[in-house]
């Protein structure tokens, strides 16, 4: 059976008038009377009565379009995404975020829908601490995870994407508000409030890892599973924090709390994506070249290093 006969009988069910469907097929209305006629002879049934003024289905003619019409559906669905996946434009790339990716994402989303428009982008928000696990699962394309430091070990394929120094989040009336930069030997005697290890080990490790070198182990008076919860803690006086100084991010703090850059070589919070390179998907070497382009602002014009 020829597709393109059930097509001629969906569009002439829809019309219930063999000149109109005919213009609409863009063939003559004697081609289509045939193909109709071959049809019905295939199947064994009438289809349409036809009298000099009306079209009409018959019993048999409303069954089939019933029950074609929604395979017909799903076959037009499965030519699009055989035609896609050879020039390259799957429709969907799948993208694995923590939630605090605010100066680079809404950036390069602008830029890869105008140069892409027929790529969806469709986001999922993970843990850092269950990115690579989600990515080793198939739960997303291109994955976007954070670190501390100026080292990052992954299992995957990775590109840094951006780059801010560190700081203190400092409650109103600190004594060190006025200063330009502290060093983590500076905060001994501060209570500190940290993003649950379990969501983000690696930062965990990484400020556990300087006070050892600054000879003290610090206080921890809370912790936090997101931003939102820390900035709250820190305005109420339970203590400081360290966070990435992502300038998005830093409008984001509320009034009375003060951010100040911390000084060391690896004082830096870093955004990393991360992608498999078994993934067959066209379109992540097309966002990677396109993330991979956008301006990064150089940390070395925030703050000199000491």
């Amino acid at each position: 059976m020829d597709i393109s006969f059930l097509r001629a009988f969906i569009t002439t069910a829809h019309r219930l008038n063999f000149t109109e469907a005919a213009k609409q097929l863009f063939i003559a209305q004697s081609v289509l009377s045939r193909q109709i006629s071959v049809l019905e002879k295939e199947l064994g049934v009438q289809l349409f009565i036809r009298s000099n003024r009306t079209v009409r289905l018959t019993p048999a003619g409303l069954v089939l379009l019933q029950e074609v019409e929604p395979l017909m559906d799903k076959l037009n669905d499965v030519f699009a995404k055989s035609r896609t996946a050879n020039t390259g434009f799957q429709k969907v790339l799948r993208l694995g975020c923590f939630g605090v990716e605010y100066s680079i994402l809404p950036v390069i989303i602008k830029k890869f829908s105008a140069l892409y428009p027929n790529i969806r982008l469709d986001f999922r928000i993970f843990p850092i601490a269950e990115m690579e696990n989600a990515l080793k699962h198939d739960e997303f394309d291109i994955g976007f995870t954070g670190f501390f430091g100026n080292e990052f070990n992954s299992n995957f394929m990775h590109l840094v994407v951006s780059r801010h120094r560190v700081g203190f989040l400092l409650p109103p009336n600190h004594p060190y508000t006025d200063r330009q930069c502290l060093n983590i030997a500076d905060m001994k005697q501060e209570s500190f409030i940290l993003i649950d290890k379990n969501r983000y080990p690696q930062a965990s490790e990484w400020f556990y890892k300087h006070c050892e070198k600054a000879d003290f182990i610090p206080k921890v008076a809370c912790k936090s599973a997101t931003f939102d919860t820390m900035l709250w803690q820190v305005k109420a006086g339970l203590g400081v924090a360290i966070i990435g100084g992502d300038p998005v991010l830093l409008r984001m703090i509320r009034p009375g709390i003060h951010f100040i850059f911390m000084s060391g070589k690896d004082a830096y919070g870093n955004i990393a994506i991360i992608w498999n390179k078994n993934n067959p998907h066209p379109a992540i070497p097309l966002f990677i070249k396109e993330i991979d382009a956008v301006k990064l602002p150089s940390p070395s014009n925030l703050l000199p290093v000491s």
